[in-house]
C-alpha cells in the first residue's frame, strides 16, 4: 500500500539487527510509543520528542524518511518507532565502548578515544557485525588497505 508503519520499522531491525540488540531496540520502541499516546492532554505544549521521552529528535526522523521518500506515506508511528530504535542502539554501542573503557581509566574516569572505540567494535561480534560494512566510508580506507 506505499506506507510505511511502525510494523514495516520492526520487521526492518529484527532483520538488520542482531537478535539481543534488535529486541532492545523493539522494547525501547514500544515504550516510547506507549509515553506518546497516553500522552493525550499536552498535544500542543511538548514537541514528539518529548512526550515519547526520546532525546533524538522524531522530527528530523520524520523529515528524513520523507525527504529519503522510504514510502509515499509514512505514519507518524513509525517516525517515533525508528527514533527510539536509533537511540538505544545508540545507548547500546555507548554502553558497550564505555565498558571497554574502563579497562583504560585516566584517574578513575574512562578514557574515550578513538582507538578505544575501535576496539570495542572489533572485540564485540554485534557491534562489529553491524558497523563493519561502513568502516571504510568513515576512516578513509579503500579496497587496497
Amino acid at each position: 500500500y506505499a506506507k510505511c508503519t511502525k510494523h514495516e520499522i520492526q520487521s526492518a531491525v529484527k532483520v538488520v539487527l542482531s537478535w539481543t540488540i534488535s529486541i532492545n531496540c523493539i522494547t525501547a520502541a514500544l515504550g516510547a510509543l506507549s509515553l506518546y499516546n497516553m500522552s493525550t492532554g499536552d498535544k500542543f505544549s511538548r514537541g514528539k520528542s518529548a512526550r515519547c521521552g526520546l532525546v533524538f529528535s522524531v522530527g528530523k526522523f520524520f523529515r528524513w524518511m520523507v525527504d529519503s521518500r522510504v514510502a509515499l506515506r509514512i505514519h507518524e508511528h513509525a517516525a517515533i518507532y525508528l527514533t527510539a530504535c536509533m537511540e538505544s542502539l545508540f545507548r547500546e554501542v555507548l554502553g558497550r565502548v564505555l565498558r571497554s573503557a574502563l579497562v583504560e581509566r585516566d584517574n578513575g574516569i574512562p578514557k574515550l578515544t578513538v582507538e578505544t572505540l575501535e576496539q570495542a567494535i572489533n572485540g564485540d561480534s554485534e557491534m562489529w557485525g553491524l558497523l563493519q560494512p561502513y568502516q571504510h566510508l568513515i576512516c578513509g580506507k579503500n579496497s587496497s588497505g
